[in-house]
């Protein structure tokens, strides 16, 4: 990719994700305001996705190390989410231009699906939400009232996180079955790496370990 692209993309990024201030707290009331949990996590989201992006051609490597720099963002290895050589090759760059043309569409899928659950108030308040202490979950999830961000709200909201949830499998299942876009993939082994390990990245932002895991189903 040329550097004028990954200019464009870096741009778009810190546009849409970098830049943005994802409080919630603008919708909830006053007694169900609690921390910044998802601010707190997504800033090492945030880290894994310029670093791991860099890697692969779709951001510029210089550009990418200024901003990690200015926005003091901690740098965080890729050893959690994922075995073997795949995500060293990913983060080093040690990639061949034939795979960076085949990873740059599921980095950039990626990126907007989250780019818009982030932007997504309601979606965020229900992430914000799943994170909150017992008392404050049980509270918001047993109430009729209907203050704006109430219960209705955030089913929107989570409709929202598991449609962008759905949207990643399909891409990994695109990728399984060896086509995505209609093209035949000569390298989906490394592409479904990828795909894998950007779904890993978001695991924490959206409650998808324990324990607050299982309230998804209490809140289904």
């Amino acid at each position: 990719m040329n550097k004028d692209q990954a200019a464009a993309n870096l741009s778009f990024f810190q546009r849409e994700l970098l830049e943005q201030r994802f409080y919630p707290y603008d919708i909830l009331p006053d007694e169900l305001r609690f921390g910044d949990t998802i601010l707190s996590i997504f800033r090492v989201e945030l880290s894994l996705w310029l670093q791991l992006g860099a890697g692969i051609g779709f951001f510029d490597k210089d550009q990418v190390e200024r901003v990690l720099r200015e926005k003091s963002l901690p740098r965080v290895g890729l050893g959690s989410y994922g075995s073997g050589e795949t995500p060293k090759r990913l983060m080093t760059g040690d990639i061949t231009e034939e795979e960076e043309a085949d990873l740059v569409p599921v980095f950039r899928n990626h990126m907007l699906m989250t780019s818009e659950i982030m932007g997504d108030v309601q979606a965020a308040a229900f992430m914000e939400m799943l994170h909150a202490p017992d008392g404050m979950w049980a509270r918001m999830v047993n109430s009729d009232e209907m203050w704006l961000g109430s219960f209705a709200g955030l089913c929107r909201g989570f409709a929202a996180i598991l449609a962008c949830l759905e949207g990643t499998i399909a891409i990994s299942h695109a990728i399984s079955n060896g086509v995505l876009g209609g093209s035949e993939l000569p390298h989906a082994s490394v592409m479904l790496d990828l795909s894998r390990i950007l779904r890993g990245f978001q695991m924490p932002r959206l409650g998808l370990l324990l324990p607050e895991a299982s309230r998804y189903f209490e809140f289904a």
